[in-house]
């Protein structure tokens, strides 16, 4: 889990975006197991292994970063982006472009303009 004391900052937005972002790590990973199965499920039925495995592997790699201490918090949350950005490309190019992987990608864009500074999210989007 990530201490109170990873997320205090000079006292500028650096304190919200980590507390967004914890935030999102803590409540949205054990919620997104209600989406995990069906997905993954689909995505076997429909002969889509790999998209499945990716799903797995994206949650996965969440749970950890969630759940191991003493990861700091600007690798953390690389990590995460990279992931969902891994995620979105495989979706991508798996799934039709009228599947998810296009609202997928839009999701990670806002998500790392929230998450980070104007600079860093620029350089995301």
């Amino acid at each position: 889990m990530v201490t109170n004391s990873e997320l205090v900052d000079a006292g500028n937005l650096s304190y919200w975006r980590n507390s967004v972002f914890c935030t999102i790590l803590t409540y949205l990973t054990p919620l997104s197991l209600v989406v995990l199965v069906p997905s993954v499920v689909m995505a076997f039925m429909n002969g889509f292994p790999v998209v499945g495995f990716a799903d797995l592997v994206a949650f996965d790699t969440a749970v950890i970063l969630t759940v191991i201490p003493g990861i700091n918090l600007k690798i953390r949350k690389a990590i995460f982006i990279f992931i969902l950005y891994c995620l979105c490309v495989s979706l991508l190019y798996y799934l039709p472009v009228t599947g998810t992987g296009l609202l997928f990608l839009l999701t990670v864009i806002i998500f790392a303009s929230l998450i980070y500074s104007s600079a860093a999210a620029y350089l995301s989007a």
